[in-house]
Parts: structure tokens; C-alpha cells; sequence
């Protein structure tokens, strides 16, 4: 009777093939190593599964465009993908003084589509987004943890107060066009930016 064992690792897999020739008696007749490149090289476990997540959000992304178009092309709506236009002009000013064309309606709502808008300016939201980021107020722990940056927090509550409270009737999209159309280079971008 012949016997393979084998030793599986993560870059090689070991081999030997046994023959029994009589009882709790063998002879080996083969035996080796296959190597092959580490799987790992492509980076951590951690760096791999950021860059699915990257990938995942992508195609979550690219599938919302294409049911933006698919909206359009079902309710008879012509428009052109590529045109440009200034997008947050369109919908601070744009959109509340005249009746929007479709190419510049497509526009708004592909964009809306591809960066899923701006986040509340209801402290509550703000509050309750940022104790689920940082974990406070936790009622599972019974550490307490303060945010890592409590001027900038406390700072950002006080502002959007404000705005809140100097703009009633207007939506984020305007006052964020307002407070930006003034300076100098005008930035609408909101990656770790409190404010926006």
C-alpha cells in the first residue's frame, strides 16, 4: 500500500510518497518540495481588504450612475453625460432662480450620485455621527472617551449654530455657496473638513 503525506504551507507544499512493505514498515520512494510565490506580497491582510472595500465602493458607485441614467432614459429625458458645468452654482443660485435644462438637471443628480451629497447641518446629526465615529457615549464600555480633537469639535458645533442661525430659508448646498464664492479660491471639497 502506498501512503502520500503532505505538509501544506503557506508558500510550499511538502510531499513524500511511502510504500508499506510490511506491517509498521515503510520505504520511502519519493518525496520534495513545491514552492510558489507568497500570496502575501501584494501587502497585509488589512491593506487587501482596504483596497476590496475600495473596490466594492467603486462598483456600488458606478452602479448608482447607471440607475441615474436608466431613470432618464425611462422618463424620456434627453441629456448629455460629459457636459461641464458648475455644478454647486446650478444648485445654490441656478435652481431656485429658473427652470433647470435636463443636460444640467443629469448634471446635478450625477454628481449628487458620485459623492452622495453633504452630510446635515443638524448638530444632533453631527453629534451622533461623530459619538459613533469616536465611540462616545458608548453604553456597552464603561470607559468614557472624550473626541480627540475637542477644540475643533466644540468649534464646529459653535459655527454650525450659526450658519443655522444666519441662513434659515437656505438649503447646505447655498449657504456653503455663499460662504465660498466670497474668497479669494473658493474650495468645496469636504474631506476632513469639519465644517463641510
Amino acid at each position: 500500500m502506498k501512503i502520500l503525506s503532505l505538509d501544506l504551507g503557506v508558500t510550499s507544499c511538502g510531499y513524500s510518497v511511502m510504500q508499506q512493505s510490511e506491517e509498521n514498515n515503510y520505504s520511502l520512494l519519493d518525496y520534495g518540495v513545491v514552492m510558489r510565490d507568497n500570496p502575501n506580497d501584494g501587502g497585509s491582510q488589512k491593506e487587501r481588504r482596504e483596497k476590496k472595500q475600495l473596490r466594492d465602493l467603486l462598483e456600488k458607485k458606478k452602479d448608482r450612475l447607471k440607475k441615474v441614467k436608466h431613470l432618464f432614459k425611462s422618463s424620456n429625458f434627453t441629456y448629455q453625460d460629459k457636459k461641464q458645468y458648475d455644478l454647486w452654482k446650478l444648485r445654490a443660485t441656478d435652481a431656485f432662480e429658473r427652470k433647470l435644462e435636463n443636460d444640467e438637471l443629469f448634471a446635478i443628480f450625477r454628481f449628487i450620485t458620485k459623492h452622495r451629497g453633504y452630510k446635515s447641518l443638524k448638530i444632533e446629526d453631527l453629534i451622533a455621527e461623530l459619538e459613533a465615529k469616536e465611540k462616545i457615549g458608548n453604553c456597552e464600555s464603561d470607559e468614557i472617551q472624550m473626541p480627540k480633537d475637542l477644540e475643533k469639535f466644540s468649534e464646529t458645533l459653535a459655527y454650525l449654530d450659526a450658519l443655522k442661525c444666519k441662513y434659515k430659508e437656505k438649503t447646505a448646498p447655498q449657504i456653503i455657496w455663499e460662504l465660498e464664492s466670497q474668497k479669494e479660491n473658493p474650495t468645496f471639497r469636504n474631506h476632513n473638513n469639519y465644517r463641510y
